[in-house]
């Protein structure tokens, strides 16, 4: 039973990093409305946080806002409405703020779940 849990883990976390990589092509090849897939990027963010803890959805947050910072980088002209690059900028940081404090709210909220689930079973 373990090794299937471990092995479903894995599965988990492949998929939500392949959803990420899609999320980052289609922020890439969008037009217009970029900061609406940015927030996109919650949805794997919560899904790793529930399922496999806090820490591994640390590190999904910060692997996302990496990825979007780059595509960011790579064509800021196009990432928004705005001609100011201050306004994206901060527009960015805000987001990864965000994204950022979401991921440990979560998770230790799925590691409070599963330490009861375990205490529970102890009795």
């Amino acid at each position: 039973m373990f090794v299937e849990k471990i092995q479903s883990k894995r599965i988990t976390e492949a998929s939500l990093i392949v959803v990420c990589a899609s999320l980052t092509t289609m922020l890439y090849l969008v037009v217009g409305f970029k900061m609406v897939i940015l927030n996109l990027f919650y949805l794997p963010v919560v899904l790793a946080a529930f399922y496999l803890g806090r820490h591994r959805a640390a590190l999904l947050a910060f692997f996302c806002v990496l990825l979007a910072t780059m595509v960011a980088a790579a064509d800021l002209g196009s990432f928004s409405g705005e001609n100011s690059h201050l306004v994206i900028g901060v527009s960015l940081i805000v987001w990864a703020g965000v994204m950022g404090l979401n991921s440990p709210f979560v998770g230790t909220l799925s590691d409070e779940r599963a330490r009861k689930i375990d205490e529970l079973q102890w009795l």
